[in-house]
């Protein structure tokens, strides 16, 4: 979440970690209208990569785990144990002191493993009393605009390795905005950088680092397939990422709703999430073959039979009372902005 921007980040401890490996944004960025029309090209080509995604990240490897970047820890979902070992350390700390050194370790651990990109980040830390609405939130830090400073609220660690990460990556995603400085308008809330923050939970990607020498645009690039995929989120925490994703889109200016990076943004979190329903949901709720009978009532929420004495209505009643009943609704949602007519 972006720290309301009439309220900047305020040094409420003493005790703050630095990311050694933040590189600090010293001087204005040049071009700026170069730098939105990149990162627009970026929003739409994240669609494509969370849909490919799937291909990589579930093909089998013939050389064994891949190597963390510069051939050292573990990658992607290779981090989980040392994670979770750190959130359990985080639970049973006392103290600012300990609970902020575990969980910004664990935070650090994700960005190392799903290579995420800290340009523009100043520092991070821990903030026991941070908004209860949000989990964690990214503010402009005072001195300098384009750095941030991101706090991870009680929220963010006890939900598991799977949200972390996707918490880890939405807060970073504000941080690559800032440093462009595309996106402030001053309201309180700012309906695009948002949007693209939660659907990127939903396509499963992440801001990655540019390749060497290729200057700031390069160090802004997003997902690309550079880094692996983000895990999957459960359903049960999965379907609030897209229902605000859409409540964010319903917000956005008119212009922004119809420019195609969006619209291309929209979609492929619509597919990501058909293509989730259909390979994890139960069988009672998995979608059937496109424009046949079966495929109208299951978009409509409908039973597969009328009749509540056969087994395939009894499967549904029993599958519409778990979270997948959830994520199909919001599937409709987000397939009702491209009906036509």
């Amino acid at each position: 979440m972006r720290k309301d921007p009439r309220e900047p980040a305020q040094d409420t401890h003493s005790h703050e970690v630095v990311d050694p490996a933040a590189t600090r944004a010293s001087a204005p960025v040049a071009a700026a209208s170069a730098l939105v029309l990149e990162l627009q090209r970026t929003a739409g080509n994240r669609a494509v990569t969370g849909m490919l995604q799937r291909d990589t990240s579930a093909a089998p490897s013939s050389s064994g785990p891949p190597a963390a970047p510069g051939g050292a820890g573990p990658v992607g979902d290779a981090s989980r144990p040392e994670v979770e070992g750190l959130l359990s350390t985080f639970a049973s700390a006392s103290g600012y002191d300990a609970k902020n050194a575990a969980g910004i370790q664990a935070v650090r651990a994700v960005i190392a493993a799903y290579s995420m990109s800290t340009k523009g980040l100043r520092t991070m830390r821990f903030k026991p009393d941070l908004n209860p609405k949000n989990d964690a939130e990214t503010g402009e830090a005072e001195d300098n605009e384009r750095e941030s400073v991101i706090e991870f609220g009680p929220g963010s660690f006890p939900k598991g390795f799977a949200w972390l990460v996707h918490i880890t990556a939405h807060e970073l995603e504000h941080v690559r905005q800032n440093l462009i400085g595309a996106y402030h308008r001053g309201d309180e809330v700012e309906p695009v950088s948002e949007f693209l923050a939660y659907n990127g939970s939903v396509l499963q990607v992440q801001s990655v680092p540019g390749p060497a020498g290729k200057g700031l645009l390069g160090a802004l690039a997003t997902g690309a397939g550079r880094g692996p995929g983000l895990p999957p989120l459960p359903p049960d925490l999965l379907a609030d990422q897209p229902e605000m994703a859409l409540a964010m889109f319903s917000r956005m200016p008119s212009a922004d709703q119809k420019k195609p990076q969006y619209r291309q943004e929209l979609a492929g979190s619509r597919d990501k999430l058909l293509e989730r329903l259909t390979n994890e949901a139960p069988r009672a709720l998995q979608p059937p073959r496109k424009f046949t009978p079966e495929w109208t009532r299951w978009a409509e929420g409908k039973p597969p039979s009328d009749d509540p004495f056969t087994i395939e209505y009894q499967d549904w009643a029993d599958a519409i009372k778990g979270p997948w009943e959830k994520v199909r609704a919001v599937w409709k949602k987000f397939d009702a902005n491209f009906k036509v007519g």
